[in-house]
């Protein structure tokens, strides 16, 4: 069976008769001062992969910005000296599937917002970027029952204490330990990525796109598995499912624009051709 196949197969039926809650409602906590870009990036991603809502929770600065950026997306916003603990908890039975991380920051509201999500979250969360960053500041990072975690390989090493170096000799041995550890589906990003479950065997995507070493490309990808998570899969299949579809927007990318100049909403913008031609696949197959 081709990669297409598989994602194919793996892809989610949407029902003729479905409406926007059928297909899931993604909450992000992304975005901080000066770092709206990755808020946008991963809620138009989450979008692209087949959430039927997408809210983004970031600061106020950035509420203008995503209005305009990403029109379809809900916003709650708070203030650099105050978020609203009861209505997060509000926000979080709303949703069905959380995302925190990206652009978040390390600032020490950041911290209690990864600390908030991290302890009430009843549903699956995805730590993306600054959620790993802060969670390799405690002494054992932890991260709840339901979680993925989506590591480069230098968050992989603060997480761990491992080196670089070492983690590229065995990535596959150490991502299934610490997922074995925490209990996470654990996606270990580099040219070859590993999706590590425990109890389960790794699965390894070998991209080799250098296209998707840019600014943002982590930011999509942890959007996509949000978007996926949200619509109800389960969090192996929905990190392997989302390892593909970036891999596949991003070979798409790098074809009409070549890998030196691709940028990572190149990748959110070729979602809909490779979805379509997986949807077609789909078809063809039953």
């Amino acid at each position: 069976m081709s990669i297409e196949e598989m994602a194919a197969a793996m892809l989610p039926r949407r029902p003729e008769d479905g409406n926007k809650g059928t297909f899931g409602k993604a909450l992000l906590f992304a975005g901080s001062y000066d770092t709206a870009g990755a808020a946008i990036l991963s809620s138009r991603s989450a979008y692209r992969a087949g959430a039927g809502l997408v809210r983004v929770v970031t600061t106020e600065e950035n509420r203008i910005i995503l209005q305009t950026a990403v029109p379809e997306a809900l916003l709650f916003s708070y203030t650099a000296d105050r978020f609203d603990l009861s209505a997060g908890r509000d926000l979080l039975d709303w949703c069905t599937a959380v995302l925190i991380g990206p652009g978040l920051s390390k600032s020490k509201q950041a911290k209690e917002l990864f600390r908030f999500v991290r302890d009430e979250a009843k549903t699956n969360v995805v730590f993306d970027a600054d959620a790993l960053n802060l969670a390799a500041e405690e002494d054992t990072p932890s991260f709840g029952p339901r979680a993925v975690l989506t590591p480069h390989m230098k968050e992989m090493s603060r997480l761990t204490g491992v080196s670089v170096s070492a983690l590229k000799a065995d990535r596959e041995k150490y991502a299934q330990a610490f997922s074995e550890k925490t209990g996470a589906v654990v996606v270990l990003k580099d040219n070859v990525t590993i999706v590590a479950s425990p109890g389960e065997e790794s699965f390894l995507y070998e991209g080799n796109n250098s296209g998707l070493a840019t600014g943002g490309s982590g930011d999509v990808l942890a959007g996509i598995l949000a978007g996926l998570l949200a619509g109800g899969m389960e969090r192996k299949k929905a990190a392997v499912l989302a390892v593909l579809l970036h891999g596949m927007a991003g070979a798409e990318a790098a074809q009409e624009k070549g890998v030196t100049a691709m940028i990572a909403s190149d990748v959110t913008d070729a979602l809909p051709k490779v979805l379509k031609k997986l949807e077609d696949i789909k078809e063809n197959m039953e």
